[in-house]
Order: C-alpha cells, then structure tokens, then sequence
C-alpha cells in the first residue's frame, strides 16, 4: 500500500504542474472559493477512508464536482486549492478538461475525467462525463472511454475542422505504467466524439497510441512546440528475451515523434534529439 500511496502523491505533483492559470477572475470568486473549500475536504475525506469505504466517498466527491461545474464562472476558476486533480485547457481556451483517480486497493483504480466547453448552439457552458458511454468518429457509435489522466492539449486542424490531442497516464498494473495519446474533436452539433485512426504507427492506422512500461522506469511523452512534434522515448525490454513483458520496458536513449501531415498524426523513428 505504500507504494500506491506513493504513486497517487508523485501523479498530484504531476497534475497539479500541468494545472492551467487562467488571468481573468470571476466576480463572484467568493462562492466559487467556499465551492472549492468544500470540494478539497470531500477529496481528503475519500482518500482517508478503509479501502472498502472509498467508492462510497468518491462517488459523493464525483457527484459534487458535476454540479460545481455547472456554474459558468468554473470555467475560469482556477481550482487551485484542488490538488491532484488534472485541470487542463487547450491552446485556444475552448476547452477545458478535468481527471482525476481514487485509489480503491493495490491494483483498483477509478478514474474519472470531465470535458468542459462552451457551446454556441445552447449558448451555455456544457459538460461531458467521459465515464458515460462516448460518441467515436462521425458514426456516432458509442464507447467505453479508455481511462487516463491528461496532462497536455495540443489544437490542430485540418479540413476547418480543431483537433484535440491529449496526452495521458495511466497507471495500468502494480508494475507497469502507461503514456496514452488521445484525439478528441467537437462536431458541428457541438457533439464531443472521440477520433478514429487518425494516428499512423509502424504502417497502421489507430484511435490511440499507448506505450506500457516498468513502474520504476520514467517515460517522456511531451509535445515540442518549436518542432510541432509529439517527442516520446522509445521503449525496449531490458533482455531480448523479455520482449512482450511490459513491466520489464524502459527507455533505450533513443526518440520517436509524431508529426501532423494532412489530419494525420504520422510516426517518426528514431529521431535526432540534437540538432
């Protein structure tokens, strides 16, 4: 249990870092403050709980950051008091996105993520709860949401259309970690989806990319803005015959990236991190 507890501290420094600050306050911050006071002590609360008592309190602290959400003054709260809660917003301040884990014992986890943006059509803030069914690609066929706690927006284009790639965690198994990467899109009908194989890796096309390795390795997963790449380190077993034994890949000292060409996020090996 020490070490569980030891990767929920090291992620809320994670995600407290990649908290956005946003300049404009609220006028009524007094409100959101005594909001957010009372959020910070259902969060501590959840995590001091026996673990067969903590999805109880979860849910409780889940239910009540929904409705706090709904204030449109949230979206420019900053919640900073709020820690170990992801608070993310995109390049273009359209969105904003929340997600957050509760430990439930040495192997459970529940995760849970919130997509917050403005919707012209209804003229009001709107919420997505990316544990409920999620709308995939312009067909609209409903999936369960592949959980990770996102740490980076990156805004592309292409065709008139904004993009939104998210970087990820997650904490797949007592020995191993995965980086995710995720491609959100709003449709005309200011419908949130999930995209579909706009990512080409090692000759195929895919929703997601995501890269599993030891608990005790360190993987980087960042988007290079002078480049406008993806930079990720590529992962190896430590023996050739450990392949396909994911608590035993770590960096190799090598790069790859991926680079937007035409709606497409295509796969760069072996990149030169140097020049």
């Amino acid at each position: 249990m020490s070490q569980l507890l030891k990767r929920v501290g090291l992620l809320g420094l994670l995600m407290s870092a990649y908290s956005a600050v946003w300049a404009a306050a609220p006028e009524n911050d007094s409100v959101l403050a005594g909001i957010e006071q009372k959020l910070v002590t259902q969060y501590e609360t959840a995590f001091q709980q026996p673990v067969q008592n903590r999805a109880r309190y979860a849910q409780s602290f889940y239910d009540s950051i929904r409705q706090a959400l709904l204030l449109p003054e949230s979206f420019q709260y900053s919640f900073d008091h709020l820690k170990g809660i992801g608070k993310i917003y995109s390049p273009n301040g359209q969105i904003r996105i929340y997600s957050w884990n509760i430990p439930l014992g040495f192997e459970d986890n529940n995760y849970y993520g919130i997509v917050q943006f403005y919707s012209k059509r209804d003229k009001a803030y709107k919420l997505v709860f990316l544990d409920d069914l999620i709308n995939e690609g312009e067909e609209k066929f409903k999936r369960k949401w592949e959980e990770a706690l996102y740490y980076s927006i990156i805004e592309t284009k292409h065709a008139g259309q904004v993009y939104y790639t998210l970087l990820g965690f997650d904490m797949a198994t007592p020995l191993s970690n995965k980086k995710v990467v995720d491609i959100i899109a709003i449709d005309e009908f200011d419908e949130l989806y999930f995209c579909k194989n706009l990512i080409q890796y090692d000759g195929k096309r895919c929703n997601r990319l995501q890269f599993e390795y030891s608990e005790q390795a360190v993987m980087s997963l960042r988007y290079d803005g002078d480049r406008k790449l993806i930079v990720f380190d590529h992962l190896s077993p430590t023996k050739p015959s450990l392949e396909g034994k994911y608590e035993f890949y770590g960096p190799d000292l090598s790069y790859d990236a991926l680079r937007w060409e035409k709606g497409i996020w295509k796969h760069l090996p072996n990149i030169d991190m140097v020049n």
